[in-house]
């Protein structure tokens, strides 16, 4: 299975399509939706324009307290170069859904179209920089007779870049899109193994927990490799679990490695090293996984700084705080 196949897998799951509405669509209308009834339509329409477009997700979802249903067009974007006509392509894409409604038969109790919400979720390494607007694509001046003959549309983007520790702009607290977005910015295995437990904690919640763990697990093997920058055995792992355990005890090994290399460039004492590795316990006690840069810092410091440390650390309250006074 590719990177992409796996991302769409992930969508397939409508607790993270609700998820991801929730925390990161930023719309006052949203809570006119009831996310329970999400429904996934298999709609599949092809043209030269949208060869590639058969693989996002639609799903089909009811206007709370009236009858109505309204449908969300999830595009998902992989592409390393961004695409200035991608207005364009949401409106021949949103024409064709239409008339695929038209033909099976699909339309409201008033033999109408339903609404459409377009949403573009980009996950490229740059921020998006191009028109959301099909107006923006249109060469006429602003007060041009002809505007009102022209075409209107427009889509709703949720750049990942923006997200990178996966705050909701909703201001609704952690979420589980939240953490994918947090996954794909990882560093180290360190940090994934933080945020793999995260996850895990999180799946807990949901009674669909196996199938979208299943599809997470899938998910955490494409991107784990090259963002852990370590020689991982990721074949036979069958669950979250079982790879936050490789994780984990990559991690300690990692950082046993860390000293033992100081200890013997003649960085540190046997003393040192062991007031190195108090510290470090107790800063991960307190604080979860340490970055490489604090390890860093611990693994070439004297005594004076380490005892400075550890006294800084009976009152803070962050890292920054335990290293407040360190040169």
């Amino acid at each position: 299975m590719s990177y992409d196949s796996a991302y769409h897998k992930l969508f397939s799951n409508p607790e993270l399509v609700a998820d991801l509405i929730q925390h990161f669509v930023d719309e006052d209308w949203v809570a006119q939706l009831d996310l329970n009834t999400l429904e996934r339509v298999n709609a599949k329409f092809h043209s030269e324009f949208l060869e590639r477009r058969e693989g996002d997700v639609i799903y089909r979802v009811q206007m709370n307290n009236s009858g109505q249903e309204a449908y969300l067009c999830l595009l998902l974007e992989f592409q390393s170069t961004q695409d200035p006509w991608m207005a364009l392509r949401i409106l021949a894409y949103v024409a064709l859904f239409y008339q695929h409604l038209v033909k099976e038969k699909q339309l409201s109790p008033n033999k109408q179209l339903p609404p459409v919400f377009p949403l573009v979720l980009y996950n490229g390494d740059r921020s998006w920089q191009q028109p959301t607007q099909l107006r923006s694509l249109i060469d006429l001046p602003p007060n041009a007779r002809l505007w009102s003959y022209q075409p209107q549309m427009r889509y709703y983007l949720i750049d990942e870049s923006l997200y990178p520790m996966g705050q909701s702009p909703a201001g609704k607290g952690e979420s589980l899109s939240g953490t994918l977005f947090r996954l794909e910015n990882v560093k180290t295995s360190q940090e994934t193994a933080a945020v793999v437990g995260d996850l895990i904690e999180q799946l807990k919640r949901y009674p669909n927990a196996e199938r979208m763990g299943h599809d997470f697990t899938l998910f955490v093997k494409h991107v784990l490799k090259p963002a852990a920058k370590t020689d991982l055995t990721l074949e036979h792992m069958e669950s979250l679990n079982e790879i936050h355990s490789m994780l984990r005890n990559r991690v300690e090994e990692w950082t046993k490695e860390w000293f033992e290399q100081g200890f013997e460039s003649g960085q540190s004492t046997g003393v040192l090293l062991g007031e190195s590795r108090i510290l470090v316990k107790l800063l991960q006690k307190r604080f979860g996984d340490l970055p490489s840069t604090i390890l860093e810092k611990i693994n070439s410091a004297s005594e004076q700084e380490l005892e400075t440390w550890g006294f800084n650390l009976l009152d803070a309250k962050s890292l920054d705080e335990v290293f407040k006074k360190a040169k």
